[in-house]
């Protein structure tokens, strides 16, 4: 399951740096020259992404009895950007974002399944480096929930309490309120003017806390999110947290509304 989840996301990281120069216009202009060819300038823009995106669990992701299906999250909302120059740049982002992750039983003889949702107001800080009409870009993120829910329906066999469902308050309750990491990306401007820039970018994310209140995780040993009950096998020990890792494509929309000599 790890080979899958890391063969996708190099195949999409690897794609993108060799399909998006194809398209992307070569000439200068938009965001990276400023309007009429000033060196400072600010913009305004609108964001939208999707992403995989897996709840890592070092315990979870070591038990055979347990399969994780891929999940996808995505997001939008806007960006500031003040380019210092014509490499240098700082933006900010204020996305409301989605994540999910699924589970089911890899073992027959019991069969569930269980889907977790969290939704983000998202604040990644993040320093640009353009070359032409491509930037890599790196910085922190800050997230703060904004909802959560859980829920876990087993079939066979059912035991107490096997069936549950935590929405509004409850769910919300079961993650962690508040979230810092790291993000990591690459872009290219498929379309520019002078004012007007559209991007093509990859970015990846990752929450170095974990996503679990003490009430989502539901025992010492073992994340609850689960279900009720659930043991894990004696060979994995003491109780792991779960990081939000995701990887995926976002698309930018820039306006240059200020320029400066």
């Amino acid at each position: 399951m790890r080979k899958r989840y890391i063969y996708f996301i190099s195949l999409a990281a690897v794609s993108l740096c060799f399909a998006t120069p194809l398209y992307a216009q070569k000439k200068g202009g938009g965001s990276f020259k400023g309007s009429k060819g000033y060196n400072t300038w600010t913009e305004l823009g609108l964001k939208g992404s999707f992403a995989p995106n897996f709840f890592m669990n070092s315990n979870i992701l070591d038990d055979v009895n347990v399969k994780s299906p891929l999940s996808f999250g995505s997001g939008g909302g806007l960006k500031f950007g003040f380019n210092i120059n014509q490499i240098h740049g700082i933006t900010v982002d204020a996305i409301y974002s989605s994540h999910s992750q699924k589970y089911k039983s890899e073992n027959d003889s019991m069969s569930w399944s269980g889907k977790l949702q969290a939704t983000y107001l998202e604040i990644p800080l993040m320093y640009r480096n353009f070359s032409e009409l491509t930037y890599f870009e790196i910085g922190p993120q800050f997230s703060y929930l904004m909802g959560g829910s859980h829920t876990f329906t087993a079939s066979s066999p059912s035991p107490a309490d096997s069936n549950i469902s935590y929405t509004g308050d409850a769910g919300k309750a079961r993650f962690n309120p508040y979230n810092f990491g790291a993000a990591i990306g690459f872009g290219t401007a498929m379309w520019s003017t002078d004012n007007v820039a559209v991007f093509l970018a990859f970015r990846a994310t990752y929450s170095l806390l974990d996503m679990f209140s003490n009430t989502g995780k539901g025992g010492k040993e073992y994340p609850g999110y689960l279900f009720p009950g659930y043991n894990i096998k004696s060979d994995i020990a003491g109780y792991k947290p779960t990081n939000l890792f995701t990887a995926g494509f976002t698309l930018e929309i820039n306006y240059n509304f200020q320029s400066y000599h």
